[in-house]
């Protein structure tokens, strides 16, 4: 097969294991805004823009999936090849897609895979010796910045360590580099900030809610009249507010929606005002409570502790509990996809799913990218780390597919690095031989 076609085989599978794509809840939100043309919250804008432009063209799902995927296929196959041959960089990029934990999640429609697109594609841009095709980049990391509150922190690496305005070196380059990146960052902000109609900063309430609750239950014995005090202007209900924090904390449907719900979920600005405002109260009245809340959220997002809710390989085409009647798309798996999504499913609850191991093993190729000088690989791993590390004062309610850059990340440096290391072996067997 010639190159081109190893690439196209290898993404036809994965249509095959994914179309018409894979809704979550968030994702089902953000098709049904991009339906009513709604725009509500600054972190979400970007990516509900980015739904209702492709919508144009493609209604659903599916268009979405093309996109994420397809950048990330093409993307992949354009870093591969610049060091490599073509047909060499063909079969990385099929085992890079079809890597379990990356065909697992790039089939599911939502921030996280539109990101690791938006960044592949800006990594093959950014390698390009051509100043337009670099500029081109840029606008990808813009982009990437705009649909993951932890986007500019991906980036950091790949624009300040790889863009070059023009090929040289020295203080001048990073320092333009620098600037290149906090004009990415901020163009980014401000066009969210641009899009959005009314700004009910929902984002930043699910995560405020879950640090108040968290925060509470790690703080020390605090009677109900001291816990009001400290939740002034959140709506609570009930007594015994501590300890009941310390049952539901990390369950945020629990404290949120049951019958025992410790929060009455902020519907009024002022109530959401409030919410977020003793996030940051509690935070400067207990940081050894809020730093513990912190930890546990971050070793749930690694997998080191069980999660409710935590679904490594999530297969359902629309979540039950998103718009269904504005969204209006419905979807049975065929009995290719169920053949194809069985075997992934069985590997979900074993350490190919785990993303703490994912974070060793980039620490790991990171130290043998710096020994062999594979500068873009350095520079992948770092940002794919230095993302991963974002999460722990970022994560609201950890899901496997916030490491997916992380984990893709170490996939692409596993696989080039490997490549290296076979033709080192092989450059020394010649050596040998002569």
């Amino acid at each position: 097969m010639r190159p081109r076609w190893i690439v196209v085989a290898a993404w036809l599978v994965f249509l095959l294991y994914a179309y018409p794509g894979y809704l979550p809840t968030s994702g089902v939100d953000q098709l049904a805004s991009a339906y009513r043309d709604a725009f509500q919250d600054p972190q979400a804008a970007i990516m509900i823009e980015l739904w209702r432009t492709v919508c144009l063209a493609m209604s659903g799902p599916a268009g979405m999936l093309l996109l994420q995927s397809g950048l990330l296929v093409a993307g992949s196959f354009v870093v591969f090849a610049r060091a490599w041959p073509a047909r060499t960089a063909a079969y990385a990029t099929a085992g890079m897609l079809l890597a379990p934990p990356v065909l697992a999640t790039t089939a599911v429609i939502a921030t996280e895979s539109q990101m690791v697109g938006f960044l592949a594609a800006a990594i093959a841009c950014l390698t390009s010796p051509r100043r337009a095709v670099r500029l081109l980049g840029l606008a990808a990391c813009v982009i990437a910045c705009g649909i993951q509150t932890g986007g500019p922190v991906a980036t950091l690496p790949i624009v300040v360590l790889g863009f070059a305005w023009r090929i040289d070196r020295g203080w001048r380059r990073y320092a333009i580099a620098g600037a290149t990146w906090l004009g990415v960052a901020l163009l980014a902000a401000g066009l969210a900030h641009l899009l959005v109609d009314e700004d009910w900063r929902t984002t930043e309430l699910t995560r405020a809610a879950v640090d108040v609750v968290g925060t509470l239950a790690h703080a020390p014995a605090l009677d109900d009249a001291h816990a009001r005090d400290a939740l002034a202007g959140v709506p609570v209900r009930g007594a015994d507010l501590q300890a009941r924090a310390r049952q539901q904390h990390g369950d945020p449907v629990r404290f949120a929606e049951g019958s025992d719900a410790l929060l009455v979920w902020p519907t009024e600005r002022s109530a959401i005002d409030a919410t977020i405002d003793a996030r940051a109260r509690l935070a400067r009245a207990y940081p050894g409570a809020y730093l513990a809340h912190r930890a546990d959220v971050f070793a749930r997002v690694l997998g080191l502790r069980d999660t409710e809710g935590w679904e490594p390989v999530y297969t359902d085409f629309l979540d039950a509990r998103g718009n269904r009647e504005i969204v209006a798309h419905d979807a049975r798996h065929s009995p290719v996809q169920k053949l194809l999504t069985a075997p992934v499913r069985a590997l979900g609850g074993t350490p190919v799913f785990w993303p703490v191991i994912y974070a060793a093993l980039a620490v790991v190729l990171l130290a043998l990218a710096f020994r062999w000088r594979e500068r873009w690989i350095a520079i992948v791993l770092a940002s794919g780390l230095a993302f991963e590390a974002s999460l722990f004062a970022t994560v609201a309610i950890p899901q496997f597919r916030q490491s997916h850059w992380l984990i893709a990340s170490v996939v692409m440096s596993a696989i080039w690095l490997g490549l290296r290391w076979r033709g080192r072996r092989a450059d020394d067997r010649r050596t040998l031989s002569g």
